[in-house]
């Protein structure tokens, strides 16, 4: 492409030289006006390029940047998953000592700390789902269908939540 921007304006030029009509210093001026024409256009089609080049670089690097900060942020998510939940797993386990190991609790004492170990459970359970919770916001989540036990499967969703049960009788 280059080449045939080089050729054009100097054969068009070249012809008319052959020619006995047309004067030489008219041939030649054109000739100069054709080759600075030229010469411009590939300047502003190195810049062009130039431009190009620096903008996709730059988008490169962006690209890279924030693929290393998602990595990052998502390795230092799972470091912080994992620590919470074996600091839940601890206090669950006190709360159980403590509650095997003691009877100086009340009633209701023991009905609260038996809730707030439950509840422990619940966020401990959840923050196992946080995987799964990430695959569904990302919209690549693929459902395994597997058999369960659909009693145990509610006690497990519902352990840690206060539930009352109205049967309304006419």
């Amino acid at each position: 492409a280059v080449l045939g921007y080089l050729l054009l304006p100097i054969g068009i030029c070249i012809v008319p030289l052959f020619s006995p009509i047309i004067p030489v210093q008219s041939v030649l001026i054109r000739l100069g006006v054709s080759t600075l024409v030229v010469l411009l256009m590939l300047v502003g089609t190195g810049k062009v390029t130039l431009r190009r080049r620096s903008f996709f670089l730059l988008l490169r690097h962006f690209e890279a940047s924030l693929h290393k900060a998602v990595v990052a942020s998502q390795k230092a998510d799972k470091a912080l998953s994992l620590t919470l939940k074996t600091a839940m797993a601890d206090v669950c386990g006190e709360i159980e000592l403590f509650l095997t190991n003691n009877d100086c609790c009340t009633t209701d004492q023991r009905d609260a700390l038996t809730h707030a170990n439950a509840l422990l459970n619940t966020g401990m359970r959840r923050s196992r789902y946080r995987e799964a919770y990430a695959h569904v916001a990302a919209g690549d989540y693929a459902a395994s269908l597997l058999p369960c036990n659909v009693t145990a499967f509610v006690a497990e969703l519902a352990r840690g939540c206060r539930i009352e049960v109205q049967c309304l009788t006419d």
